[in-house]
């Protein structure tokens, strides 16, 4: 991130010098005499020599503001530290578990490919939200080996997570500002700011933290388009493409392609041949590297969404939960309703910050720019309004899978991004009013807002943001206190947003220390036989067994977290299970916690609420005969009224292989030998031949061999693996092994260090110079 900051500010902060000009004592004004000598005017000898001591330069503040950002994260975060608690909701019930299984397959020697301890089995690989590939989790998983991989790993991601945001952020709106101060407002109100806040315990929220590093690429490379740079951007998406969310990157890409379109159509007609030509190599080289870089993580995705629950969303679906226009009142006065998810608040600088920057601007593409920025705002709110808004069915009907970004309120992320950019260039904009006219009008967008925001209940709020206003304004005077001036908007902005989302940062809960044990004296054999059902789990804390507590134990559930990839044929066999709970005993679940009394053989459990049926499927039985079903949903309903001893045969559908055995023997029950994550051993004896079914899902990427002989998988019983087995003694080996995966792996690696290298090698400053001056021959283009 240091290499990504250091490329790709200068050219932005060199652009700024440029174009406004500074008196000894500091205001920008036209026709002053510069400061210091811009690059552009540089002789050949002295100009590579000075880059580089501004690059020395840019480096020493990153440590500093790293460590400042470390210890407001700390602040925010401080029932961490003192009442030993960690965020709540998805992250233990989901994100922590994703990490415990990296952890524990890393440990082990392998690789987390397949996870058998949640949802019957799913292919853990294809999960876009485990972020396996994520250079974060990387961390976090040598902590977990090191330490143990308690729920405290989740919390140090996300924590780490949200220091990345605010570090983008502020070196983002620095190359824009060249102010540290506006930089740092700009920082705190896109990660503290209630329209990203409210995601802080989820994977939505990851993508969105590296968004400011896609952005600043996105300018270097579009400044100068060069091998380093292309491989700077491919990096910079490879972060947001793998922190761990779909939609979260669906959003970066909507704010990403929007501004490069920009600055393509900026550099004007007569620059686009000459961009193309220079740059053509590194237009390739990026796409070479994010297909290198991002294909091991999509390209599996587009096998198991298919079979996954999403694949059936239609309009309804993507509609839900948008936000009120009333609560668009939130954004002068926060926490009005009870629902905190819809808050969006930013603080006053973000809404009149746009005001600002237009008064100070003073060239057309600094107002483009500006307008450009203020228009993203409007779409991220747009879509949030849903169906109240205008262009939520659009997107519905004409980008592909738009029906896996479900919950239109989320889109206002896309508004907090560009708001807080604006907030940023608002305060810079104040600090740097060149006369009264300028200030006064300035104070006339301060004046509209408060008006405006007069009509919320009064109250101290009200008044400290009028405050707020007032010091961003007041900086305009340059003098050798002006630093106090700084600190103090830094601190009352910090302090404003912090109070609005003081609900949003409360919701925590104490470090899960349960270890179960007695529960689990009561279902013996979950790890390598049967399976369990949980009933009553509920947010945030869980109910009889969390569903953390399969990873943590290595237990063996069909129920589970419900990700994007979940089957929905898993989801069809629990939801028919209500009304025939005999349905689970056919997919291994001895054991039902939370449930109530049933209809089929059971008996209560000693320690727990649930029961324990006797007449269970094994991990592997085998059956002599197999019938061909036509319609799927079938197979559900004649489960349903069968008991697993009555099943003579197993039910298979098209994909099965067409030579099914025909024999009359009774099912057989297979010897397990092994079972790990992703592998499979059992023995069997059959008097003929017939299809041995395995409790475990079904998906592409599972090989058998029979006695070494490779043998193929099919569907069967609904969502189980079928394979063919010949009669006497017979030893299975089940292997999932995604097809092309190494390859897949292999790709990712070669891009990863090619990525690396090239984005490290040492800039050349003679042909630094040089672009910096082929750059600015036309018009300068001042940053908002």
């Amino acid at each position: 991130m240091a290499t990504l900051v250091n490329a790709a500010w200068p050219i932005e902060g060199v652009r700024a010098l440029e174009v406004a000009s500074a008196t000894p004592g500091g205001r920008h004004c036209r026709g002053a005499p510069p400061q210091q000598p811009s690059p552009v005017g540089l002789s050949a000898k002295r100009g590579p020599q000075i880059m580089q001591q501004r690059m020395r330069l840019a480096r020493r503040p990153v440590v500093i503001v790293v460590s400042i950002y470390a210890l407001l994260v700390c602040a925010l975060w401080w029932r961490v530290f003192l009442k030993h608690q960690v965020c709540a909701w998805d992250c233990v019930l989901e994100y922590w578990p994703d990490l415990r299984f990296e952890t524990d397959s890393i440990r082990n020697g392998g690789l987390p490919l397949w996870c058998p301890w949640s949802l019957g089995g799913y292919p853990f690989y294809a999960d876009l939200q485990s972020g396996l590939y994520a250079p974060v989790n990387w961390i976090c998983i040598v902590a977990g080996v090191i330490a143990g991989a308690g729920a405290w790993t989740i919390q140090l991601k996300v924590m780490l997570t949200m220091l990345v945001g605010l570090c983008g952020m502020h070196w983002l709106s620095y190359a824009r500002t060249r102010s540290h101060a506006a930089a740092f407002v700009a920082a705190i109100t896109y990660v503290v700011g209630s329209p990203v806040l409210v995601h802080k315990n989820g994977a939505f929220l990851w993508p969105l933290m590296y968004l400011p590093f896609a952005v600043l690429a996105v300018g270097a490379f579009f400044d100068r388009p060069t091998l380093r740079r292309a491989s700077l951007l491919a990096i910079a998406l490879w972060l947001c493409g793998s922190a761990g969310h779909p939609q979260g990157f669906f959003y970066d890409l909507v704010v990403v392609t929007i501004y490069a379109g920009y600055r393509f159509i900026a550099l004007g007609p007569e620059r686009w041949l000459r961009f193309l030509r220079t740059g053509w190599t590194a237009v390739l080289l990026l796409i070479a590297l994010c297909v290198a870089l991002l294909f091991v993580m999509y390209w599996p995705s587009l096998t198991a969404i298919p079979l996954s629950e999403r694949a059936t969303r239609d309009l309804a679906y993507v509609v839900e939960g948008y936000i009120a226009k009333r609560s668009l009142y939130e954004l002068f006065v926060p926490n009005l309703d009870g629902n905190w998810q819809w808050d969006v608040y930013v603080g006053p600088l973000a809404l009149v910050g746009v005001g600002w920057a237009l008064i100070r601007a003073e060239s057309r593409n600094a107002r483009i720019e500006l307008f450009l920025w203020a228009a993203i705002a409007w779409l991220g709110m747009d879509l949030a309004l849903g169906r109240d808004g205008h262009t939520l069915e659009w997107f519905y009907r004409h980008v592909p899978g738009f029906t896996l970004f479900r919950i239109p309120y989320r889109h206002k992320v896309i508004f907090g991004f560009a708001a807080a950019l604006l907030a940023g260039d608002g305060v810079a904009a104040a600090a740097n009013a060149r006369n009264w006219r300028e200030t006064a009008w300035m104070g006339s967008f301060a004046l509209i807002w408060f008006i405006y925001a007069r009509g919320a209940p009064w109250g101290a709020l009200i008044v400290g943001q009028l405050a707020i206003l007032t010091i961003a304004l007041l900086r305009r005077w340059r003098s050798r206190w002006r630093w106090v001036l700084d600190v103090v908007v830094c601190a009352a902005v910090f302090f404003d947003l912090w109070h609005a989302g003081a609900g949003k940062l409360a919701i925590l809960q104490d470090y899960p220390r349960g270890t179960y044990d007695r529960i689990m004296e009561t279902m013996p054999g979950v790890h390598d036989r049967w399976r369990y059902q949980v009933d009553d789990v509920s947010l945030p804390n869980g109910g009889t067994l969390p569903y953390a507590a399969a990873y943590t134990n290595e237990l063996r559930e069909l129920s589970g977290y419900s990700n994007p990839i979940t089957f929905q044929r898993a989801l069809d066999v629990q939801k028919r299970a209500l009304t025939s709970p005999l349905l689970l005993t056919h997919y291994g679940v001895r054991y039902e916690l939370g449930a109530r009394a049933r209809t089929v053989d059971a008996r209560p459990l000693a320690h727990v609420r649930g029961y324990e049926y006797r007449d269970v499927a094994p991990i592997a039985r085998a059956y002599g005969a197999a019938v061909r079903i036509e319609h799927p949903e079938d197979i559900l309903r004649l489960l349903g009224v069968i008991a697993p001893s009555s099943l003579t045969t197993a039910y298979v559908e098209q994909d099965a292989p067409h030579d099914l055995p025909s024999s009359a023997f009774a099912p057989v029950d297979g010897t397990v030998v092994s079972y790990e994550a992703g592998r499979v051993e059992i023995k069997v004896h059959l008097p003929a031949p017939g299809v041995v079914v395995v409790n475990e899902s079904w998906f592409p990427g599972w090989d058998a061999t029979v006695n070494g002989h490779s043998a193929e998988t099919f569907r069967a019983n609904y969502l189980l693996i079928g394979v063919l087995a010949p009669a006497g003694d017979s030893e299975l080996v089940l292997e999932f092994r995604p097809p092309h995966y190494r390859a897949e792996l292999l790709l990712f690696v070669l891009g990863l260090l090619a990525a690396i290298a090239l984005a490290t090698l040492p800039q050349d400053p003679h042909r630094a110079n040089a672009g910096a001056q082929g750059d600015h021959g036309a018009e300068p283009r001042e940053p908002a």
